[in-house]
């Protein structure tokens, strides 16, 4: 019985243009930054150049959470390779980059 909210922001790209925010139950208020709890939104960006991104953020003395790592993905109709880099952004928050590798 609790609100969910969708909301999809598509781009010019059917596989790369698609911004997607979800949101199940009642409106939270945002958690304390670099304090992640269950519930709480990662904001997901698909991008190439994983690595060099790591890199990049490193040296500007991001905080990174974890990655890059590849892992195997498996949709119900598909596999692929992808590799994560989770970082937080200046604010606290999450961020997830994840490049699809095949």
């Amino acid at each position: 019985g609790d609100p969910t909210r969708l909301v999809i922001m598509k781009g010019k790209d059917p596989y790369i243009g698609m911004v997607g925010l979800l949101q199940y139950g009642p409106k939270r208020p945002l958690p304390a930054p670099g304090l992640m709890q269950v519930g709480d939104a990662i904001l997901m960006i698909e991008t190439k150049g994983v690595d060099s991104i790591a890199e990049r953020l490193r040296a500007a003395g991001a905080r990174i959470h974890s990655g890059p790592e590849t892992s195997r993905i498996k949709s119900v109709s598909d596999e692929w390779d992808a590799k994560f880099l989770m970082v937080f952004d200046p604010d606290g928050r999450m961020i997830e980059l994840t490049e699809r590798l095949n």
